[in-house]
């Protein structure tokens, strides 16, 4: 009877409610974990949008902002530029040593 409790509901709501994040992660900039301190990700503004960004993620051992322009991108690491670059293909990031 657990999948009844108002319990199971909450965990059932959250899960559902990540599936809206993964919209951004997975569909807007393709991130895809490299291991466990790196990722990919395809740097692109979607039409109708001026810039997508992405600020405090907790991920990979950092805590980062992602910020993309129609022409160029930026890692930002506490306050700090860590990697930048122009848009249009695949870029890796690495917080790695």
């Amino acid at each position: 009877m657990e999948e009844s409790s108002p319990r199971a509901v909450k965990r059932q709501l959250s899960g559902e409610s990540c599936l809206f994040c993964r919209i951004v992660t997975d569909g807007m900039l393709s991130i895809t974990p490299t291991g466990l301190r790196s990722f990919t990700f395809v740097p692109t503004v979607p039409p109708g949008l001026d810039r997508v960004y992405l600020t405090n993620i907790r991920a990979f051992g950092e805590t980062f902002d992602v910020l993309v322009d129609p022409d160029a991108y930026r890692i930002v690491v506490n306050g700090m530029v860590r990697q930048q670059g122009t848009c249009g293909g695949r870029a890796s990031v690495n917080f790695g040593g």
